[in-house]
């Protein structure tokens, strides 16, 4: 009787689309799936727990976890080399620190400051391959406030030579060489080495020329090990680890270092880098594509990492002491062979080098063709210059604004409807010093032309659709991130400290403002001492305007006796608005956001956007997000109906 094919679980009835395409059939196919935007996860059972229920807590695997904490220690530098290690890198950036405290005292450059960086900042660092020459290294960053020309980084090289010979330390003379390579220097004493990576400050980059722990250790290790997993670089390493240990179906415990590093081979076998699957997060890519790593990596690169994973997976299972080096057994790549005593077989590679070449797959690459699908989506869209910025809107709501969360109070200060934000994703990174480049790119693109509306003399939205010759801009602050900037209203009792009713006073004008209490006086009005409790650098922080334009309101506006309602909907803006990331080392929160305020010229050089007038609350500011790539215009106009959806 013929057996029915087996039902498979839900999980394998719809296979990702690279398992359809990529490894039956060629790889143009594949890419066709990632330029319809199709990415898909790779199977991680550890992330189903709905589908993979465990039969019992995930715990130190006994046979697996002491394999690994053995060779873990093998590779670990001895504690008498790190210190050495430790104590030359001290002396070579105690020199360079002395060079950023007197810098008259060296003239060939001027440095800006020093930071420790790489494997042994993380603590993974690992011994050097069995008869490597290469000796154990320590990284440092020297940012410079010059340009880092070639002459600069000799000099400087000669001075930290200098300046370590002078110590007199027995027998360095003879053994201290300086060579200088790619990334700057590399500073040797015969047994341990020193990187010193030269950069400048983001201002001086348009001058340059632009044709010039422990499961990170034992991946480090499989590395060096095995030819098939060089394609991965320490950064994806380091993103592979990191994943693997804490990400635990939202949970706050992290994975025993048996199961990450199992979890680890099992994603990389699944197709965690091939084509169409949507990789690893990375919070230092600024691509649009959910911010996820996009390895630069071959057709065949890729193939290989894959299948090399898959045949270290199984032999792990085998014979977990030969995959970690601790016993010497057969080549398992070679070809068939017996492993522990099982037949074994390694995967073969579907992609060949020749075949790989004609289908170059580089993160950007692929990242070109995400805009351009994107920013093909709109009829209208016209073919730009190489090298200038393009724009596609996105339909985001912001509650703060447009939703329910601050609607009454809006309508109450006659803002409501006459105050937006819209926001946009643009396909360049984004470079601060180029600002003017980046907002006239802005303003000549068709789809922002389009789609930014400005608020006409009739009283009705009207489509901007006029050119922009020029710009006009200011850069303000972001340094606030609490209330507490405010506290200042209470302490100079414009504020009263109990009840939080703002103090009265006789009427006065102010423009088209009438300023009866000592909250507006102390805003606008400059001739009164209160006016100077907020600094010149105060008043160039993004919230103080946003409080500002809430506080003098609408051109029919209700003002509010307690200060409270301003300093909320201030607040829930100011959040909706900027971009903040974390410090890892130092925990601190700080904003990722630049701000300008905007004004757009005509041919005339006369401004017309957001008004005509040159009235405090028309206003335009500009804030962008550098790692999503998005930017949002904030505007509102004072004349016009009091309030429309």
């Amino acid at each position: 009787m013929r057996r029915s094919r087996p039902r498979f679980p839900p999980w394998r009835q719809n296979r990702p689309p690279y398992q359809q395409s990529y490894r039956s059939s060629s790889a143009s196919h594949s890419q066709q799936q990632f330029q319809q935007g199709q990415l898909h996860d790779v199977f991680d059972f550890v992330n189903l727990p709905e589908a993979f229920p465990s039969i019992k807590q995930a715990i130190e695997d006994p046979t697996l976890t002491p394999i690994i904490m053995e060779r873990n220690q093998q590779v670990t530098p001895a504690p008498a080399d790190l210190f050495t290690l430790m104590n030359f890198a001290s002396r070579i950036r105690q020199k360079i620190d002395t060079l950023v405290l007197a810098p008259s005292s060296f003239t060939a450059c001027q440095v800006s400051e020093v930071r420790e960086v790489g494997s042994y900042k993380h603590n993974t660092i690992i011994k050097p391959p069995v008869g490597s020459q290469t000796p154990l290294s320590y990284d440092l960053v020297v940012v410079l406030k010059t340009l880092p020309t070639r002459e600069a980084i000799d000099q400087l090289g000669n001075r930290i030579k200098q300046d370590l010979l002078s110590e007199n330390q027995p027998n360095e003379a003879e053994v201290l060489s300086i060579c200088n390579t790619d990334y700057g220097l590399s500073i040797e004493n015969g047994q341990m080495a020193v990187h010193i990576l030269v950069t400048t400050i983001p201002m001086n980059l348009n001058s340059l020329d632009p044709s010039i722990h422990l499961s990170r250790q034992i991946c480090k290790h499989l590395r060096q090990r095995f030819n098939g997993l060089e394609p991965l670089n320490t950064w994806l390493i380091n993103l592979l680890a990191h994943h693997c240990v804490t990400n635990n179906n939202n949970s706050h415990e992290q994975l025993p270092p048996s199961y990450a590093l199992k979890r680890a081979l099992q994603l990389l076998s699944s197709g965690l880098f091939l084509p169409g699957s949507s990789g690893l997060y990375d919070p230092f890519n600024d691509s649009h594509a959910n911010s996820r790593s996009q390895p630069i990596m071959t057709l065949e690169e890729q193939d290989r990492l894959c299948s090399t994973s898959q045949t270290l997976l199984r032999a792990l299972a085998i014979h977990p002491r030969y995959v970690l080096g601790l016993e010497d057994g057969p080549d398992i790549f070679a070809g068939p062979c017996q492993l522990n005593g099982v037949a074994f077989t390694p995967n073969e590679p579907v992609i060949s080098k020749d075949e790989s070449n004609s289908h170059m797959s580089s993160d950007t690459q692929q990242q070109a063709i995400y805009v351009e699908i994107l920013m093909s989506e709109n009829e209208n869209v016209i073919s730009l210059s190489i090298g200038e910025y393009r724009f596609q809107p996105i339909d985001k709501k912001f509650e703060s604004i447009d939703g329910k969360q601050n609607r009454d109070l809006l309508i109450k200060w006659g803002m409501r409807g006459k105050i937006r934000a819209n926001m946009y994703i643009f396909d360049q990174p984004f470079q601060e010093y180029n600002i003017r480049k980046f907002i006239l790119d802005f303003f000549q693109d068709p789809n922002v032309l389009s789609t930014l509306k400005m608020f006409s003399k009739a009283g009705e939205w009207q489509i901007l659709n006029q050119a922009v010759h020029d710009v006009r801009i200011e850069q303000l602050q972001t340094n606030v991130l609490s209330l507490e900037f405010f506290d200042r209203l209470f302490n100079n009792q414009i504020v009263r400290q109990q009840s939080g009713h703002i103090k009265k006073c006789i009427e006065e004008y102010k423009d088209e403002f009438i300023v009866d209490d000592e909250l507006r006086k102390a805003l606008v009005m400059d001739e009164f001492e209160t006016y100077d409790i907020f600094s010149d650098n105060d008043r160039k922080e993004f919230i103080f305007h946003l409080f500002k334009h809430f506080c003098l309101g609408g051109q029919v506006c209700q003002y509010e006796d307690e200060v409270q309602p301003y300093l909320d909907v201030t607040k829930s803006v100011y959040k909706d608005l900027i971009s903040v990331q974390k410090d890892a080392e130092t925990q601190t929160i700080h904003v990722v956001s630049p701000v300008f305020k905007i004004e757009a010229l005509n041919d005339k050089g006369k401004k017309f956007y957001p008004s005509r007038t040159a009235f405090e609350q028309d206003f335009a500011y500009m804030i962008i997000d550098p790692i999503k790539r998005h930017v949002i215009i904030l505007s509102n106009f004072y004349e016009g109906p009091s309030f429309f959806e």
